[in-house]
């Protein structure tokens, strides 16, 4: 009697150790390497290019868009319930769902956000669905009557002003305010010709469409968000050049930027602007680099020349996207002599000990654009993540420090 309870007290504790060593299957990493490595070659990469091979992590979870969310360790994504989630990497080899919105915004569409002011929208239609993710306020705006929005500005943190501009397929766009700190709908505030925009944060907005006296230039204006103080001098806004130094020596480059849902091109801590210059619409094409002072001063313009390598075999296309840091830029380059058909990710490093301030392009494989994002993990550094295209429930995790090491 005193063997066999003896034999079953062992038992049990054997059975408690072993259950307390057994991970939960939502976070197993259970892949072989020959799985990885058929992952990673079906990813495929430029083998002439620098290149980052990627983690491989798993996670069985219902999840759509991958955005960045301007915190350490996590990514910004909706559920299958159609919620603002945070997609949490903390341990990455255990990546998590924590609902941020419960029940909100209820409806799927395009995820987008800006990190630096760690602000998360979703685009449906012509309605806007937004988020602060520091104080969790939610807000809804409706922009208009027809057409669809085709690009969302945060243009003020205090006050949270959403700016989103509509596009009914005429040449011209109606902007529509939300002011979400006070749940204030301001509706329609105004009409442009067809044009492309970015905010330099503080209420200010930076705007460029084509010169209407000659449409082969480019013209600049920088206004507030309710272009009160252009409508004083012109009801039209169509004042060309603005009274700043940045708009003018803009327009003096014909520099040329153009803007898709999702895109960012411009840092406004960093006080810099990816963009084109070109002498006339029928080309070339000159990407570069511009930066100005604080007091929109002391403006420089870098021309991309060192970044344009073999420049009949490789197409550089966007859309691009500066990381939330502003260090890194993402974009895609097109290989014109071996695979047209294929998109090449590429990344580039931001810094001035660069020539002309931007490293030479590190390939993360091919992709078909879905979304990914950067993100600074608190262990790895700055990241770069996006879903595999081939296979559920598979996510590459490329450590850009490892691309850094490569340009050295």
């Amino acid at each position: 009697m005193k063997s066999s309870c003896y034999s079953i007290i062992i038992l049990l504790i054997y059975i408690g150790i072993l259950g307390s060593c057994v991970k939960p299957a939502w976070g197993q990493n259970s892949l072989s390497d020959a799985e990885k490595r058929v992952l990673i070659d079906q990813k495929g990469r430029n083998i002439t290019e620098k290149h980052i091979e990627p983690e491989i992590l798993q996670f069985k979870g219902q999840f759509y868009g991958l955005v960045e969310s301007g915190y350490e360790n996590k990514l910004v994504t909706m559920n299958n319930k159609n919620e603002f989630c945070y997609f949490d990497l903390t341990v990455p080899e255990h990546p998590q769902l924590k609902v941020i919105t419960p029940g909100f915004p209820g409806v799927n569409g395009s995820l987008g956000s800006d990190a630096e002011n760690r602000v998360v929208w979703l685009v449906r239609g012509r309605g806007v669905y937004m988020v602060d993710l520091d104080s969790g306020k939610t807000g809804h705006m409706i922009a208009g009557n027809y057409g669809r929005v085709i690009q969302v500005l945060m243009t003020e943190k205090e006050r949270l002003l959403f700016l989103a501009v509509t596009y009914s397929g005429a040449e011209a766009v109606l902007l529509y305010v939300y002011e979400l700190a006070n749940s204030i709908d301001h509706g329609e505030i105004g009409v442009l010709r067809l044009g492309t925009h970015n905010t330099l944060g503080h209420d200010i907005i930076i705007w460029e469409q084509s010169v209407p006296t000659n449409p082969k230039l480019t013209g600049w204006f920088m206004s507030d968000t309710m272009f009160i103080e252009m409508k004083k001098k012109d009801e039209n806004v169509t004042i060309y050049p603005g009274g700043d130094s940045l708009t003018k020596e803009l327009m003096k480059n014909n520099v040329h930027s153009v803007n898709e849902l999702g895109d960012k091109l411009l840092h406004q801590k960093k006080r810099l602007l990816y963009a084109w210059s070109y002498v006339s619409r029928s080309g070339p094409i000159q990407p570069v680099l511009v930066h100005w002072s604080e007091n929109l001063q002391e403006i420089e313009i870098k021309a991309l020349l060192l970044q344009q390598k073999d420049s009949d075999a490789y197409f550089n296309e966007g859309p691009y996207h500066l990381s939330g840091d502003g260090n890194w830029m993402k974009g895609y380059k097109i290989q014109r002599k071996t695979n047209p058909s294929m998109y090449e990710l590429t990344v580039w490093h931001l810094q001035d000990h660069y020539p002309q301030g931007m490293s030479m392009g590190i390939s993360l494989g091919y992709t078909n654009k879905d979304p990914g994002a950067f993100m600074n993990h608190s262990k790895l550094g700055p990241c770069y993540v996006e879903k595999s295209t081939s296979r559920d429930g598979i996510l590459f995790l490329f450590k850009l420090n490892d691309g850094l090491q490569i340009l050295k």
